[in-house]
């Protein structure tokens, strides 16, 4: 019996092996599950006031060395540079199905450049990193204003100023 197990099988697998080649186009082989890169994917260079929490979540996306996404791998967000009020929600995502991961970013209370990195985390996982470039805008005092009261009137006492350079249309230039 155990000669005809071993016949059977190499039969059986020449026979299963040029079914395969045949095929080769068509197969859609599954992510080998090493991620090779980490990249941007939306929110970079959004810009918002400080102390508020940016309007877009931080995306990024793990792929292997194929470009096929990689599900299932921890991924960290972090400030470059720590500031008061500065806050990541979540601090580490897994990514989706997609190889995707985000996290959404309340602004420090200064204004200023903020830096964001998010990496790979776990044992064994490749150094990767990829960097979202934030604005924290200065919030605008209450009660102040522009020395105009904020109308846009022009101040120059002239009459009849319609059409003349400017940026409306029918100017002279």
């Amino acid at each position: 019996m155990p000669l005809l197990r071993r016949s059977l099988a190499q039969l059986a697998l020449p026979a299963l092996t040029s079914a395969l080649a045949g095929c080769g186009a068509d197969i859609a082989l599954p992510s080998d599950a090493t991620p090779a890169t980490i990249v941007v994917v939306s929110g970079d260079e959004q810009t918002g006031t400080a102390g508020s929490r940016l309007p877009q979540p931080l995306v990024v996306e793990v792929r292997d060395a194929q470009g096929r996404p990689v599900p299932g791998v921890s991924v960290g967000f972090r400030f470059a540079h720590s500031a008061a009020g500065a806050a990541l929600s979540p601090g580490s995502a897994q990514t989706s199905a997609t190889g995707r991961a985000a996290t959404r970013v309340d602004l420090p209370d200064l204004a200023g450049s903020q830096i964001v990195e998010a990496y790979l985390t776990g044992a064994g996982m490749p150094a990767l990193r990829a960097t979202f470039l934030l604005t924290a805008r200065a919030a605008a005092a209450e009660g102040s204003g522009s020395s105009d009261g904020g109308n846009g009137k022009d101040k120059g006492g002239g009459k009849g100023g319609k059409g003349k350079g400017g940026h409306g249309s029918g100017g002279h230039g």
